[in-house]
């Protein structure tokens, strides 16, 4: 596990919402993430990669990728070879699928752990 650690770095984020935060502020790739919806009995929610060194600011910038996490689980993802950020890596996550939302979610619904380069 230490070696694993030494190639690689991890952006931990306890509470990704609608307000987007910069996890990786450089120029980066993307190689694995375990992200998880702790609104067990709520509802499915959308996590929203976008390729910037600033906040993205959710509802108007288009994010690169958006994963849909269902209540009460978590998505566990390796990206072999690596996903290229060329700016670095913002996050938000929102309850509704569309690029222009930025509905509120709760308070530490969603987890997320980055492995980057």
């Amino acid at each position: 596990m230490s070696r694993y650690l030494e190639k690689y770095k991890i952006a931990r984020n306890i509470d990704v919402d609608e307000t987007a935060d910069i996890e990786v502020a450089h120029k980066c790739q993307l190689f694995g993430l375990q992200a998880g919806n702790t609104g067990v009995g709520q509802h499915a929610l959308y996590l929203k990669f976008y390729d910037k060194a600033t906040a993205a600011t959710v509802g108007t910038d288009t994010p690169v990728m958006t994963m849909f996490i269902a209540s009460g689980h978590e998505i566990v993802q390796e990206f072999k070879g690596g996903i290229d950020f060329a700016n670095g890596i913002s996050l938000a996550c929102t309850s509704v699928a569309t690029d222009a939302d930025d509905t509120a979610i709760s308070a530490y619904d969603m987890v997320v752990n980055l492995i980057y380069k």
